[in-house]
């Protein structure tokens, strides 16, 4: 009985190993990451398997079988993971119950014991699957089918116990081999995998790198004329594989005419020749029509007597290089031709100050032929050592600072015959700078000299304006005053007089503290100090200021500060409008916010008293649909207008607030949030922006970009809406969308810096909205984007600004929905 049992659980074994060595044969992959449909695949092939081990089983007695399904089963939970395992046991499993049995629900046990502890064994080991031992694949079959043995004892008794003594020496020999058999096959199946993938990735990278370097390969037999010509080498030409034969006359019939000749001359000989390399550069004709320039380097098989057998070689496009060496060239030329063309003189001198070149200019005033001057030192050229010795001293400095210098030069009367019409001075503003080299070196520096004898004598007709200036400051139709640097007025436009009410006498025996409201004294202070302190040079604020009669007026104060020419502060000059009238614009409209938000508080107390009546009275559920459906219309209407002031304050495009409401419903229906919770959503798109009524009119509807100083008072809004809205009752459930849409995926946004799924779920709906319709729409500083541009930005930002699950709804609805274009 014991032989029978070994040959026959040995052949069951065998039947196992066998299947398994014929998969592996095939070019059937063991993969260790599967995809769904291949993880249903697997285990509909181990089931196949199973049930095929069970048809070949040895029979212990009527209902009472052994096979090899439990190796199968735990190698299948330790190598293919849960799901083809799950598979494998429930059609083993209903299996088995189909066999029937007396062991049939033992058998069942069996399955799932064994396939669970594949499954916990291949999750609790930290090492990668094709690193097992066979020691520990031995190890891990005795575990599993002690497990198995301790399972008969779910047999009668008496049953129990006459099966362990037949079967216990038989299975703890052979299954725990073969389940190390079996698990061998597939490490060292994963392992050939896992070389295969690193040559393929290693491959894959090599092509990446030559891509990237713009290297393409040919390969051409010189005694049978074969050609290979790699991808790379006719991307370089634009055409894909199958544009461009393997054939050399692909690249002799694109070479450009010019080159053509000349370049099959020149590698012929390199051919005929004994090199072993050769390099040319040769233009092609690309696809488009264009010539690009090629770097071509070969490499020469010979034979033994020197002939020339093959040349593998490669083409690298060097077309930019050379556009950029023929950009020099004509920088150079247009160099030339701006100097000489100008009357300035112009000069080149080289480390031993000799000069380079010496423009047309230059020699005409100085009287002097090119051969005179060129690769001369100015000793060598001028007789006053005084100039030639400073000369020289400025052009080391420049060379050994890297710096520019500038000098004042006379030159004497009558030297070197300058051309001097008038035989006087003639003054020259000398100015000297590096030429750098493409390694970031001084070669050469730049010295440029001109006559300023003329603007010199000039001068006098600068003083000539100051009184034009007079006249403009005098009939100038805005407020001008002249302050000294202790704030005192030394002078005053009519336009300013007339707006404080003063005389011009009156108005420079008073300071800016004299007319300015003493709450607005020490902004004003601490712009003066600054500009004495050099860190300022203008600023702009809105300050109180008293009229001559004691009333307050409201201006705009424009300063800057006047320096001479040498950067000393002299004293500020100041543009003083009145605001008055805007100002108290801005007031009226804060009492229209006040007015707004005390509606929305009555409509709060209405339904706190309503609820009130309710308690107090009895009143039919009818009549409650009603009253509340009533309240609940004058809420949202309280906020519907609430959002068209705003909307019109901010001078949004018409239907914004009502686009971004529908659109932000559409995607919370389509990712399952509760009707219940869709008209708190609602209301938070209508208010979104409702912390912006907190944020003053000239930062809101500032026409240019916002400064730094504005940017922080603009990222408040939020928290402005989360002050006003968290404080009404009706409202505190739709703060999310006016407190977080300006939230970023990573983190980056404000005001909280959430990120990710911190973020609450409406704000990251809404965000994407908020962009969509946003860019979607005309505004005066641009036309609304198309449809497929905003599209592609929104994927763009896509994990970066927005949630990347809500840009995947919202891109489907895009799809099957046209009607919402965001124009």
């Amino acid at each position: 009985m014991l032989e029978s049992s070994f040959q026959q659980l040995i052949a069951n074994a065998a039947l196992l190993l066998t299947t398994a060595l014929i998969f592996d044969l095939t070019k059937f992959r063991w993969r260790g990451n599967l995809l769904g449909i291949q993880k249903i695949l697997i285990g509909a092939i181990l089931s196949f398997i199973g049930i095929m081990l069970m048809n070949n089983p040895w029979t212990f007695a009527p209902g009472i079988i052994f096979d090899t399904r439990s190796i199968l089963l735990s190698i299948s939970g330790l190598f293919f993971g849960l799901v083809p395992t799950i598979i494998a046991m429930i059609s083993t499993s209903v299996f088995r119950i189909y066999q029937g049995g007396a062991a049939a629900w033992t058998g069942v046990s069996v399955i799932f014991a064994t396939g669970s502890i594949g499954i916990l064994w291949r999750y609790i080991r930290h090492k990668q699957i094709d690193q097992i031992s066979l020691i520990e694949l031995y190890l891990f079959g005795i575990f599993n089918h002690v497990v198995m043995l301790l399972l008969m004892l779910t047999l009668p008794l008496e049953t129990a116990l006459r099966v362990l003594a037949e079967i216990s020496f038989p299975v703890l020999l052979i299954y725990p081999l073969a389940t190390m058999l079996l698990g061998f096959l597939l490490v060292n199946r994963a392992q050939r995998d896992k070389v295969y993938n690193d040559l393929q990735e290693r491959e894959e990278q090599l092509s990446l790198a030559v891509q990237a370097a713009n290297i393409g390969f040919f390969d051409r037999n010189l005694v049978t004329g074969e050609t290979h010509l790699s991808l790379e080498w006719k991307r370089q030409l634009g055409y894909e594989e199958d544009e461009i034969r393997h054939d050399d006359l692909e690249w002799e019939n694109r070479l450009h005419p010019e080159d053509k000749e000349k370049t099959i001359q020149q590698i012929n000989a390199v051919f005929e020749g004994s090199d072993q390399f050769y390099e040319t550069t040769f233009r092609l004709k690309h696809k488009n029509g264009s010539y690009r320039w090629i770097l071509s380097r070969g490499s020469i098989r010979r034979n033994e007597i020197g002939k020339a057998l093959q040349v593998i070689g490669c083409h690298v496009d060097i077309t930019e290089q050379k556009e950029y060496e023929l950009g020099l060239l004509m920088n150079e030329r247009r160099f030339r031709s701006l100097a000489e063309s100008s009357q300035d003189i112009i000069t080149l001198f080289d480390h031993e100050y000799r000069i380079v070149y010496f423009n047309q200019a230059g020699l005409e005033i100085f009287g002097l032929g090119e051969s005179e001057v060129n690769g001369k030192s100015p000793g060598e050229i001028f007789s006053d050592i005084r100039m030639v010795r400073n000369l020289e001293m400025d052009v080391e400095q420049v060379f050994q600072s890297e710096g520019l210098v500038q000098r004042i030069a006379i030159w004497p009367e009558n030297v070197n015959n300058v051309n001097n019409a008038n035989n006087h001075k003639i003054v020259f503003d000398w100015r000297l700078s590096p030429v750098l080299n493409s390694e970031g070196q001084v070669e050469w520096v730049l010295g440029i000299a001109r006559d300023i004898s003329t603007i010199i004598e000039t001068e006098s007709a600068f003083k000539k304006s100051e009184e034009k200036f007079r006249r403009i400051f005098e009939t100038s139709g805005s407020g001008i005053s002249i302050t000294d640097l202790s704030g005192n007025f030394t002078a005053g436009n009519p336009a300013v007089l007339n707006m404080l009410g003063y005389e011009l006498d009156e108005y420079t025996q008073l300071s800016f503290i004299d007319i300015t409201h003493p709450e607005d004294i020490q902004e004003n202070i601490q712009m003066l100090e600054e500009y004495k302190a050099g860190t300022r040079d203008s600023f702009t604020i809105e300050k109180r200021v008293f009229h001559k009669d004691g009333r307050i007026l409201w201006g705009k104060l424009i300063s800057t500060l006047v320096r001479d020419d040498s950067g000393y502060p002299l004293y500020t000059i100041g543009m003083l409008e009145d605001i008055t009238d805007r100002k108290l614009a801005d007031e009226k409209e804060k009492l229209v916010q006040l007015e707004l938000k005390r509606l929305l508080d009555d409509a709060d107390q209405s339904r706190k008293a309503m609820l009130s009546v309710i308690e107090d009275q009895k009143i039919t559920e009818e009549e409650l649909k009603r009253l509340t459906n009533d309240l609940l219309v004058a809420y949202d209407s309280t906020l519907q207008g609430w959002s068209n002031a705003l909307e019109l304050r901010e001078q949004e495009t018409a239907g914004h607030s009502r686009r971004v409401v529908e659109l932000t419903l559409k995607i919370a229906r389509a990712i399952g949030i509760e009707e219940e919770n869709l008209a708190y959503i609602e209301r938070g798109a209508l208010l979104h922006d409702i912390g912006k009524m907190g944020i003053p009119d000239n930062i809101l509807l500032k026409p240019g970009p916002l400064s730094d100083d504005e940017w922080v008072i603009m990222k408040k809004h939020p928290i402005y809406a989360y002050n006003l809205l968290s404080k009404i009752d009706f409202l505190k459930q739709a703060v999310d969308i006016p407190f977080s849409h300006h939230e970023r995926w990573d983190g980056s946004g404000y005001p909280q810096g959430l990120a990710g799924e911190n973020i609450p779920l409406a704000a990251r709906i809404f965000a994407v909205v908020d962009i969509w319709d946003a860019l979607g729409s005309d505004r005066p500083y641009r036309p609304a984007w198309k449809r497929k541009d905003i599209m592609k930005y929104i994927q763009d930002i896509s994990g970066k600004h927005l949630d990347p699950g809500i840009v995947n709804v919202f891109l489907q609805l895009m799809e099957t929905d046209e009607d919402h274009i965001g124009t």
